[in-house]
């Protein structure tokens, strides 16, 4: 009787499992596909140019450009004026003389003072005269006259003090209206000009 009983309660789980509705499945939607976004084609570059830098004060300039100290301007002065160098010392012309010596012609003395205004003693003059006249700028002779004492520039210069010496040259009348002077006062200072007249 029990057995029949265990039977019948078994058969009728069975049936109840059978008819009852199965639970849907979900189901998820399938994944979207993921996109990346477009990868722009990238451009092999070189290296940066840089810009060349913009000379400064520092940097190196052409020789050309660059002064000694103590040179002198590359200008004439005439023979009213004195020149002046960079670093203080002064050439000027104080006297020029004329005469004549019959047929040998006219001459000039011609008397210049250096002075040094520098901070240096000039212990090294030189006074070395160069004088040239006329359109064709020829040189004038060197000469002694009778009677007119030419001075050496002789001995040194210290700062603040000045010294005088003189030459005499043939120039003929006719081209004293068109000289050209050269002076070199020692062997720091390049050589001075003076041009005019020295009428």
């Amino acid at each position: 009787m029990r057995r029949l009983l265990l039977l019948i309660t078994t058969s009728a789980l069975l049936a109840f499992g059978a008819c009852s509705p199965t639970a849907p499945e979900t189901v998820e939607p399938p994944a979207s596909p993921v996109t990346s976004p477009p990868v722009s084609p990238s451009v092999s570059q070189g290296p940066s140019a840089q810009e060349s830098p913009t000379p400064t004060a520092s940097q190196d300039t052409d020789d050309d450009s660059v002064e000694e100290q103590g040179d002198e301007s590359d200008d004439e002065t005439s023979f009213a004026d004195a020149y002046s160098y960079s670093d203080g010392v002064k050439v000027e012309v104080t006297k020029i003389r004329h005469g004549t010596r019959g047929k040998k012609g006219a001459w000039v003395q011609l008397t210049v003072r250096v002075t040094n205004g520098s901070k240096e003693r000039m212990a090294e003059p030189v006074g070395d005269f160069e004088l040239s006249y006329g359109p064709d700028k020829d040189v004038a002779d060197p000469l002694s006259v009778p009677g007119v004492r030419n001075r050496d520039l002789s001995g040194s210069i210290a700062p603040g003090k000045a010294n005088t010496t003189s030459a005499s040259f043939s120039v003929p009348v006719k081209d004293q209206d068109d000289v050209v002077l050269g002076f070199t006062p020692d062997i720091s200072h390049d050589t001075a000009y003076f041009s005019g007249s020295i009428v």
